[in-house]
């Protein structure tokens, strides 16, 4: 892991970057002389977060405080997101985007302050503890290569296929075609994490 300096003066270097680039647009936009259009940004509705923070601090707390297994934590946090947008949508119907977007910053906040207070995450775990790792590979006998990777409750199965020259990826680009000897397909279907949805291409 990085330490607390080394990622300080990482931050601090892309800071003056950045701040480069904004004096340089901001003598762009002088130069062009348009003044800024500031009628289509929705104006934040005044005390909004108070409110959120007065009606749901508790009850995020005790959220982050009940000590549940992965699937009924999630099953807790859909609730309570129902019932947050329920307490507010008679008085703010037009405003569930800013409601939500307050309670999510709360979420934010609490688990924050849970890690900072206590030196444990929400699930239990201490900050410098990883949750078990297991790999079981070739459990396919059918194709080149195959792992099972099984991290908490996440489980990932990956299959490798080996093939010749002519079966390298061919993609094209404005300056010319070129190819690529390993590329990944990535499917993650709802029914992984109990759902059900729409199913695309991998």
């Amino acid at each position: 892991f990085l330490t607390e300096e080394v990622m300080i003066e990482a931050v601090s270097f892309g800071h003056e970057a950045i701040k480069t680039i904004c004096v340089a647009l901001e003598e762009f936009g002088a130069a062009v002389g348009k003044e800024k259009n500031y009628s289509t940004l929705a104006t934040p509705i005044e005390g909004l977060e108070d409110e959120v923070n007065t009606a749901l601090s508790d009850k995020v707390e005790e959220l982050w405080n009940n000590d549940s297994q992965k699937k009924d934590l999630s099953a807790n946090m859909s609730a309570l997101s129902k019932e947050a947008w329920g307490m507010f949508e008679e008085k703010y119907p037009d405003n569930r985007n800013e409601v939500m977007g307050f309670y999510k910053k709360l979420l934010s906040k609490k688990m924050y302050d849970k890690a900072k207070n206590t030196g444990l995450r929400v699930d239990g775990r201490k900050l410098d503890e990883v949750r078990k790792i297991d790999i079981e590979a070739s459990f396919l006998p059918k194709v080149h290569g195959s792992a099972l990777f099984t991290r908490g409750e996440t489980q990932a199965i990956a299959t490798a296929t080996l093939g010749d020259s002519g079966m390298q990826q061919k993609i094209d680009k404005i300056d010319g075609q070129y190819k690529k000897r390993f590329y990944l397909q990535y499917t993650f279907p709802p029914s992984c994490v109990g759902e059900t949805g729409r199913v695309g291409m991998p």
